[in-house]
């Protein structure tokens, strides 16, 4: 290292010093212990600021984000199970148009029936 780089870390140094902020464990080992180049806090700090900021700026974007992410995950079941049972109704009430299904009340709809079968009720497949 040449004299100038050496007295920019000692002065980058001075400044993390007269900040009063204590380094984290991590920073003790990974640049004490190990002996990383400093370049590398440098980057990590500048990065870790700059990440902080840049999320106090845009808290509520990630609220709102984070809000629609869990009611995404928690509906996704429900309209998942919907899709099903509207295949099998409408599966079945193409089945029993085709006379393949004999229906169970044949007063109702084929839909009606095939939402019948598919809830449970009891259906006979013709040969």
């Amino acid at each position: 290292m040449t004299t100038s780089e050496e007295n920019k870390v000692n002065r980058e140094a001075s400044k993390i010093k007269k900040k009063g902020s204590s380094l984290p464990w991590w920073v003790e080992l990974l640049f004490v212990q190990i002996g990383l180049p400093e370049r590398f806090l440098r980057k990590i700090l500048n990065f870790q600021a700059s990440s902080t900021e840049h999320f106090d700026n845009h808290k509520i974007k990630y609220s709102i984000g984070l809000i629609i992410l869990t009611s995404m995950i928690y509906l996704n079941p429900l309209v998942r199970n919907a899709k099903n049972s509207n295949l099998c109704v409408k599966d079945i009430s193409t089945r029993i148009t085709m006379n393949e299904i004999q229906p169970i009340n044949s007063q109702l709809k084929p839909a009606n029936n095939a939402l019948i079968i598919c809830n449970g009720g009891n259906n006979i497949l013709r040969n």
